[in-house]
């Protein structure tokens, strides 16, 4: 039902977390990722979380080319009509394709978004972010 998109550049550190969440729910058909010319290890690590199976797919990177032209890239290459972006340093919580599940299916809903839930360098809970109001740490005032 949804293919999660992660351009990827120089977050090795970050990428297994941010993988294996994707692949927590059975909702999620393919994960696909694209390395962006990275530095730190990431495309021999790409490499190896294949052996994760084949709902990870990892596309020819190359160059740095922007987060913006790879995820072009990876939005072309799904193969579902439910595409989730995924930040590289970034992680899904357990549920949330399950939650989203319910909420499309109750009407024609073309875009679905949430709250954000901001982390630290270690892990640590910065704050969240509120999609609408309530938000502990502010939207920037220019948004």
């Amino acid at each position: 039902m949804f293919t999660v998109c992660i351009p990827s550049y120089n977050h090795a550190q970050y990428l297994t977390s941010a993988i294996v969440s994707a692949l927590r729910s059975p909702l999620v058909t393919e994960v696909l990722v694209v390395d962006d010319g990275s530095t730190d290890g990431s495309v021999a690590l790409l490499g190896w979380l294949t052996r994760l199976g084949p709902r990870l797919r990892v596309l020819p990177g190359g160059d740095n080319r922007g987060a913006h032209a790879r995820l072009n890239e990876l939005v072309l290459a799904a193969r579902t009509e439910w595409v989730a972006v995924l930040n590289s340093d970034d992680t899904l919580v357990p549920g949330r394709f399950e939650a989203i599940e319910r909420v499309a299916r109750q009407g024609q809903a073309e875009l679905i978004f949430g709250d954000l839930v901001l982390i630290g360098g270690q892990g640590e809970r910065l704050g969240l972010r509120h999609a609408i109001r309530h938000n502990e740490v502010p939207w920037p005032p220019r948004w």
